[in-house]
């Protein structure tokens, strides 16, 4: 049998009226009600960038505020049931774990009252597997690496480089022999030379827009 509420909405039990024909159009079923809400449900603790800087009610800022049960009861569902799997820490967790892991959310206490929201302010995102799901990724460029060799005999002039170094000269040789020889060497440095990566951008922060992360927490109490 259908709760008291929708037989009371859906089949004009009591003093509603019926739901299906005068409030709500009329290919909206209990089971797509249902369906909606689990669906609902389901999106708390997701992330999303939402067009205001007055977020609702349902919304909290993930910068790691506290959020409590109290208020957010359905957060609190959530959690009981498993929903954050694998992107949770410990309510103990060390402060290199934290930092180790922005992205989780924490209790705040063995037997928690509320969840601390994952720490994402001026941080990229950046697409992962489970496995590193949540974790912080430094900062960092790739090793520049070259070498380079003079060697030079009476015989022989031998000038090489690799990785960011190049070697470019002239000489022009007045008597036979290395020793009377007239040179000039220039060693051209260039990081492109090394990793491609650098000189496709003039600048390591590429331009970018900031805008506020917002979770979803489920109707506010």
């Amino acid at each position: 049998m259908l709760p008291k509420i929708f037989r009371r909405l859906f089949q004009n039990e009591g003093y509603g009226k019926l739901l299906n024909k005068e409030i709500i159009p009329s290919d909206i079923t209990v089971d797509g009600m249902v369906r909606f809400d689990a669906w609902r449900k389901s999106l708390i603790g997701c992330l999303f960038y939402l067009p205001t800087t007055t977020l609702p009610a349902d919304y909290g800022v993930a910068d790691g505020s506290l959020f409590l049960f109290e208020d957010f009861p359905e957060l609190g569902e959530k959690y009981e049931s498993g929903g954050f799997a694998g992107l949770l820490l410990n309510f103990d967790a060390s402060d290199e774990d934290k930092n180790a892991y922005p992205g989780k959310w924490i209790p705040d206490a063995a037997n928690p009252t509320g969840l601390y929201a994952p720490r994402l302010t001026d941080l990229f995102i950046q697409n992962s597997g489970t496995a590193d799901a949540g974790k912080y990724v430094a900062a960092g460029l790739p090793e520049i690496t070259g070498s380079t060799l003079f060697s030079y005999t009476a015989l022989t002039d031998n000038r090489t480089a690799d990785g960011a170094f190049r070697v470019e000269y002239s000489s022009s040789a007045n008597t036979p022999g290395w020793q009377d020889a007239k040179q000039s060497i220039r060693v051209r440095f260039s990081a492109s030379l090394s990793n491609p990566t650098y000189s496709a951008s003039p600048t390591v922060q590429p331009p970018a827009v900031k805008l506020c992360p917002a979770v979803y927490l489920g109707r506010f109490a």
